[in-house]
């Protein structure tokens, strides 16, 4: 698999080719990051300090996650508005309806059936509301079941403002200084989020509240992806650009997870460097990471992330991250019950379903969409 191309033939249709024939590398991160998660929620009958490593290092897949979502829609905003002169907000918005919404809802629809048919326990005080709304990582939903639903709500967060934010800047600002004053506005992000945090913290003392500002990763991936669109003549570009040309470059995905693994514990000052100091600077370590593994299919590290197996992987990712929860959550009816095999089969099982008759569909429709409201070609992502 050299000079960077990617296979997709094999691939049934335009609306489920996968990221990396427009930006390599993307399902494998995901695959990658998928693996951190159930590797970190399958780990509860292991030692404390185990388990708490291993939680680490399923939080550091969502992070991931949420780098490569940055890195992703902000390319994909940057070649509407290289084509256009503008963000279609509509298009943007159909899209991620229908890419998000379906699985999503049908997941948590299938958890109500569980407890209104099958009597699923649900602890005293649980809450659905946050996780319908997209609000849980504002409001607890205080079940680990659709506890993983935080995370989704950060991401729809992201897709609701970003594009506002984009389009508002090239809107007042021409398409070059819209663009300047975006990529401005997101790496100031990065300083200003931790500041924030601390201001909660410091007003509220709940360290679970400064959760909701945990927006630095979807900042840095915005960030990097607007620098090396647009950020031509800039000195930071041109750092950034020497650093994408080296072979070391993947050394900084593993100093960004070495120091989320090292800030393991419940100590004040470990929570206290990873929310101020940390946690920005991880961010950018995985943004010029994946922003590395996408100009560098041809590296050996690039070469395993654009594996036919893990591709495919990273497609399914979202339906399984959804789906993992119901077996692998404390207090989930099957976490215990059944052994880590059967419910990791289980899980894949739910995913690929979801895949299938979920997803599929609904991409297939959204393609339908695209062409007859835009009369456009459709765009795969």
């Amino acid at each position: 698999m050299g000079g960077g191309s990617v296979e997709t033939s094999s691939f049934p249709d335009a609306a489920h080719r996968p990221s990396s024939r427009d930006l390599p590398s993307l399902d494998g991160l995901r695959a990658l990051s998928i693996g951190f998660v159930l590797l970190g929620h399958a780990s509860h009958d292991l030692s404390r300090v185990v388990t708490t490593l291993l939680a680490r290092l399923a939080h550091f897949g969502v992070c991931v996650f949420f780098v490569i979502s940055g890195y992703l829609i902000t390319s994909l905003l940057w070649r509407d508005i290289r084509k256009r002169g503008e963000v279609q907000l509509s298009r943007f918005y159909l899209r991620r309806t229908l890419r998000i919404f379906p699985p999503y809802y049908t997941y948590l629809l299938f958890v109500v059936i569980g407890v209104a048919a099958w009597h699923w326990p649900m602890p005293p005080g649980a809450r659905w509301w946050p996780a319908f709304t997209y609000l849980s990582n504002f409001e607890n939903t205080r079940w680990a079941v659709t506890g993983h639903s935080w995370s989704l709500s950060m991401e729809e967060q992201f897709y609701l403002l970003w594009p506002l934010i984009l389009a508002t800047c090239v809107r007042k600002r021409g398409i070059h200084g819209g663009v300047r004053a975006a990529t401005a506005a997101a790496f100031a992000a990065l300083i200003a989020l931790p500041i924030a945090r601390v201001l909660v913290f410091t007003l509220t003392r709940n360290g679970e509240f400064t959760g909701a500002l945990l927006f630095d990763y979807v900042a840095a991936g915005s960030a990097m992806a607007l620098l090396l669109e647009a950020g031509k003549g800039n000195r930071a570009r041109e750092v950034i650009d020497s650093i994408l040309k080296s072979s070391w470059a993947p050394l900084l995905f593993l100093a960004a997870l070495a120091s989320h693994l090292a800030l393991a514990g419940t100590a004040r000052w470990y929570y206290a460097l990873d929310t101020v100091v940390m946690t920005p600077v991880e961010a950018l370590l995985l943004a010029v990471f994946v922003a590395w593994a996408v100009r560098n299919p041809q590296h050996a590290v690039g070469r395993v992330l654009n594996m036919r197996a893990l591709r495919i992987a990273g497609i399914g990712s979202y339906s399984l991250y959804l789906w993992q929860q119901l077996f692998f959550a404390p207090g989930a009816a099957f976490a215990h019950a059944w052994p880590v095999a059967t419910r990791m089969a289980a899980a894949l099982t739910c995913a690929a379903a979801s895949y299938f008759l979920i997803e599929r569909p609904s991409l297939r429709l959204r393609s339908r969409l695209e062409k007859r409201l835009f009369d456009e070609d459709v765009i795969p992502e």
